[in-house]
């Protein structure tokens, strides 16, 4: 039993999401990186360690966007019952 009311939102969301579509969209949520480019830009003087944060940002924003996507298509083909 869960102590905490539902909200009318969760009310909303809870019977088509489940906790993979959460991890999916949050992988998908790394794929924001403009703002890391921005703090790596300031926060090293030396540019060969701005060059090296700005591939690790790009590494993982594409890694995020890859895992993301994977995760939530294999969500939908477990809805669908396309996956057996």
């Amino acid at each position: 039993m869960n102590p905490l009311p539902k909200s009318p939102i969760e009310k909303i969301i809870a019977p088509v999401s489940r906790f993979k579509h959460m991890i999916g969209v949050a992988l998908l949520a790394g794929i924001g990186f403009t703002m890391s480019l921005f703090i790596s830009g300031l926060a090293f003087s030396n540019p060969q360690y701005v060059e090296q944060a700005k591939y690790g940002v790009l590494i993982a924003s594409v890694l995020a966007g890859i895992l993301g996507t994977l995760v939530l298509r294999g969500t939908a083909k477990n809805q669908i019952g396309l996956k057996k």
